[in-house]
């Protein structure tokens, strides 16, 4: 059955709750792979020390050479290397959210981000198509995420000619809009928060005009989904299927970009970030 050709309106209350709990089972299989990254940050300026609204950013876990990695937006990940950076900012804390499944009962853990090997590419000045950061896993890291049922996309699930013969395409991540971030002060003391709750797009393939020196997955969200705005979900995978079952999948990239005006959404494909990453990939096996 095709969910997108289906009229809820026509459905009994049961069936309503049974397609319900069918697409919540197979939108596990997908949040298997997903995972956010989130952090609390302060500002030092004249008047103290300002702690400001925790960072809470789409990644997605791959599996490159038996080494693990975070796959995101590259523009997300370069606003914390420019905090980490910054003489004026502090990261105090890192994590990892990964409680998206069913089963899962432990909270979200520690990251050492700072520690961690990773390269981000961005390029702010002449956009050339490629927008991805990749943040290497050390065992620890991977044993927990195994824990809270995590598993990595591997190359098979990034296969150029799978991608190419798919048809329908769905979206993962956490727009801002899903998520609750803030800051509780009590007294001389203050608690951050960051918490997001993940959404799920269909789209279509696209169509820009725009050329880029890396080629593009360009797709186009569907109307009835009428968005305001997707800002959040970049670093979130574009899984894409050849037919209606949702299996098996791939991921036709990594959510980078995006146009309001036409509901165009661009993606960097991950076989060409593997290649262009490579010389990174190489030291960080080392």
């Amino acid at each position: 059955m095709d969910d997108m050709d289906i009229n809820l309106e026509d459905l009994t209350p049961d069936q309503l709750a049974e397609l319900n709990d069918e697409l919540q089972q197979r939108l596990s299989i997908y949040m298997r792979h997903v995972v956010a990254i989130a952090g609390a940050y302060e500002i030092c300026t004249s008047t103290g020390v300002h702690p400001k609204t925790p960072f809470y950013y789409s990644a997605m876990v791959v599996e490159i050479n038996n080494h693990w990695y975070l796959l995101s937006a590259g523009h997300a990940f370069q606003e914390i290397e420019d905090l980490i950076h910054s003489p004026d900012a502090e990261i105090v804390r890192c994590g990892i959210d990964d409680t998206f499944l069913e089963q899962t009962a432990s909270q979200p853990f520690d990251f050492d981000y700072l520690s961690a090997k990773r390269h981000v590419h961005f390029n702010s000045v002449i956009h050339d198509g490629l927008d991805y950061a990749l943040i290497q896993l050390a065992p620890f890291y991977r044993r927990l995420l195994n824990a809270n049922g995590i598993v990595p996309l591997t190359n098979e699930h990034w296969d150029p000619d799978s991608v190419a013969n798919s048809s329908t395409f769905l979206m993962a991540g956490f727009p801002n809009d899903s998520i609750d971030a803030g800051i509780t002060h009590h007294g001389n003391h203050y608690q951050a928060r960051a918490k997001g709750k993940a959404n799920f797009l269909y789209i279509e393939r696209g169509t820009s005009d725009t050329e880029t020196q890396f080629t593009r997955f360009v797709g186009q969200i569907r109307p009835e989904h009428n968005i305001a705005d997707i800002k959040g979900m970049s670093g979130g995978p574009i899984f894409c299927f050849k037919d209606a079952d949702f299996t098996p999948y791939y991921v036709a990239g990594v959510q980078s970009k995006w146009d309001r005006d036409t509901q165009t959404t661009f993606a960097c494909p991950i076989s060409t970030i593997v290649d262009h990453a490579a010389t990174f990939l190489q030291e960080a096996a080392s």
